[in-house]
């Protein structure tokens, strides 16, 4: 804040001292005061100025108001013309026509004043982050708003340069004849010092004009740049109703868009396995499905109902969330997706990516048995695993669906699970499975088995670890 007040302080000082220097090149009346008496007088004005800007800047409590700001500017340079206008009108006797001269500069430093008032509380929003709570609609162009602004300025510069030039003409006519050249430097200097002031200030509105939009195109790029990671806790300074504002405000839009998508994808990575709710999320909202070759992994925990008996209900559903996560992970990290959990067991499915699944399911059944080895609680699982075609896509009603496998594998993928109970097995795997295999993994598996499965009018073959 500091900072600021020394900025403004100087502005005034410039402005008092381009005023001092002004008043007496385009009012007869002011050129024939003492300099120093001119320079008393206009002290006192800015000084009266200066306390009138600090109560009405006292006022403004929302960092979004820049147009008042502005308008005080505005205001209170107008109020230091009126004063000196009037004053001069009744301790000197000056027609008030000649203050229109002198407030023609006092309204041009206003304004540019004005401007940079404007901009600078523009930039303290840009460098807080936020948006203003009230700018929420978009009624204001950005080209109107520049066009006005600079047709603004050159107008006053023309006519701050017209009442300097027009005074020294009137000045030069009144030299004596052939004196011309002698005080044509004096005159160029002049012109050329009102001009330099005007060059000056357009200058310096153009280069904090282009620093607010630095700031604005480095919050839109630093905000987007955070949505390009998934981040979408950030939201674009909406700091103006002109283009800019409708372009943050669309963006922020996107940005709840995506805040929602990716809301709804979390909930589905809980409800289906990742794979399951992309091809969600991604496929067409209808009922159907589509034939696919697919391998199923089905586990069960032996004895589950004896160690439903001897558990607290909080207790079991800990250990087996425990469980879940210990398999849930081992699945995934194989490139498993979770079709669903039926009480205590698990059925997932391998090869959805396209590629062959059955590796893939014999190690992750094998990973999930070593995991338990050894757990607390003596835990045991047996495991099936069967590969063959089944339908898989939405099922239910128009309202309600569920995205499931439905054929015969599946059914067989259960049969094989529960056969490991009755064969005291932990992993049993079907010969469609065992075929596909690499030698390495075959040599983990014993002799055939002719099974007899539920549902099934002939022996089905398969392998036992």
């Amino acid at each position: 804040m500091p900072a600021i007040s020394f900025i403004w302080i100087l502005f005034y000082l410039l402005s008092y001292t381009g005023l001092l220097f002004y008043g007496g090149r385009v009012c007869p009346y002011i050129d024939n005061l003492d300099l120093w008496q001119y320079a008393r007088d206009l002290a006192a004005f800015f000084a009266a100025g200066l306390l009138l800007r600090f109560f009405l800047t006292g006022k403004i409590r929302e960092p979004w108001a820049y147009a008042r700001a502005f308008w005080i500017e505005l205001a209170v340079f107008a109020f230091m013309s009126g004063l000196l206008t009037f004053y001069n009108y009744l301790a000197y006797d000056f027609p008030l026509g000649s203050g229109l001269k002198v407030g023609v500069g006092f309204i041009m430093l206003g304004f540019f004043l004005g401007l940079q008032a404007y901009l600078g509380k523009q930039r303290q929003v840009l460098r807080s982050g936020e948006s203003p709570v009230k700018i929420r609609e978009i009624h204001s162009s950005i080209v109107s708003r520049i066009s006005a602004i600079m047709i603004l300025s050159v107008s006053l510069a023309t006519a701050v340069i017209f009442l300097v030039v027009n005074k020294d003409l009137q000045w030069l006519e009144a030299q004596p004849p052939g004196t011309l050249s002698y005080h044509k430097g004096a005159v160029l200097f002049e012109i050329v010092f009102v001009m330099g002031v005007l060059l000056l200030l357009l200058i310096h509105l153009v280069l904090s004009y282009a620093s607010n939009l630095k700031l604005l195109f480095a919050n839109q790029t630093g905000v987007l740049e955070k949505v390009s990671h998934g981040q979408f806790e950030s939201y674009v300074p909406v700091i103006s109703n002109d283009e800019f504002g409708s372009i943050a405000l669309h963006t922020n839009t996107m940005i709840d868009g995506l805040r929602e998508k990716a809301a709804i994808t979390a909930v589905f990575g809980k409800a289906f396995s990742p794979g399951i709710a992309r091809m969600l999320l991604e496929g067409e909202q209808q009922l159907g499905g589509k034939r696919m070759d697919l391998t199923f992994l089905m586990s069960d925990v032996r004895a589950f109902t004896a160690l439903a008996e001897s558990l607290s209900p909080e207790e079991l559903l800990n250990r087996l969330n425990a469980y879940f996560s210990d398999m849930v992970g081992i699945i995934h990290a194989h490139q498993g997706e979770i079709d669903k959990f039926i009480g205590d067991g698990i059925l997932a499915v391998f090869g959805m990516d396209g590629h062959g699944g059955e590796e893939r399911a014999v190690r992750t059944a094998l990973a999930m048995l070593e995991r338990m080895k050894g757990k607390e609680g003596g835990w045991q699982i047996g495991i099936g695993i069967h590969s063959g075609e089944v339908v898989a896509g939405r099922i239910g009603s128009l309202d309600r669906q569920e995205y499931t496998f439905i054929g015969d594998t599946v059914n067989t993928v259960a049969r094989l699970e529960s056969a490991c109970k009755e064969n005291g097995a932990s992993l049993i795997i079907s010969d469609a499975v065992y075929a596909a295999l690499p030698e390495d993994l075959k040599g983990e598996f014993g002799q055939r088995l002719e099974l007899t499965l539920r549902g099934k009018s002939s022996p089905f073959a398969a392998r036992r670890l």
